[in-house]
């Protein structure tokens, strides 16, 4: 949220789309953490101090399920944004293209999940190459902590894939994703004082 609002601040200054762009993904960001927050508060408060009913567990299943599916919405959707930003894509058609052949895959997907976050690594991983090519060009204090802070998402992403194997990776991958947003974030002060 944080990031999406200085975002949305400097673009407010500037009036630059590239920061209208990076802000409206990164509040669809939030948006999916929101989901994901709102989805494992109402399985907690089914569960816990209730006795088992059959018509709880097809609501926590349904909650489980719709959350899942809007959260990996949300977050796709946000990370193609900034794909687009970063390559310069100015066709929507191509970007809503990668959109839907993404989410499709997500969706009917065996096991969507595991594809979701190959697929988040995968545009993540092309990110963080961008935004290390652009650091090398500059060699500032800004392009570092935004190449430093997708490195970090990326190592919290690549974490989840293997989050049903090793309870700790489920762990890691949020701390590394919190370590990575918050650079992101002090980046965006940085720039905000300018």
């Amino acid at each position: 949220l944080l990031i999406g609002f200085y975002a949305n601040k400097i673009y407010n200054l500037t009036k630059t789309k590239k920061y209208f762009l990076f802000s409206s993904a990164f509040w669809l960001i939030s948006i999916a953490y929101i989901v994901k927050v709102v989805t494992s508060v109402l399985i907690y408060f089914t569960v816990v101090g209730n006795k088992f009913e059959l018509s709880k567990v097809a609501f926590i299943s349904a909650s489980v399920e719709y959350g899942t599916i809007f959260h990996m919405l949300f977050m796709t959707a946000a990370y193609i944004m900034l794909i687009g930003l970063t390559f310069k894509v100015e066709n929507t058609k191509i970007t809503i293209l990668l959109f839907l052949t993404s989410f499709l895959s997500i969706l009917f997907s065996s096991n969507s999940s595991l594809i979701f976050y190959l697929l988040s690594s995968l545009f993540i991983i092309y990110l963080t190459m961008s935004f290390y090519t652009n650091y090398c060009d500059k060699k500032s204090v800004s392009s570092f902590l935004v190449f430093l802070g997708f490195l970090m998402i990326l190592l919290g992403q690549m974490s989840f894939i293997f989050a049903p194997y090793y309870r700790i990776a489920y762990f890691l991958g949020h701390l590394w994703e919190l370590a990575g947003y918050s650079l992101l974030f002090i980046n965006l002060i940085l720039i905000s004082r300018r």
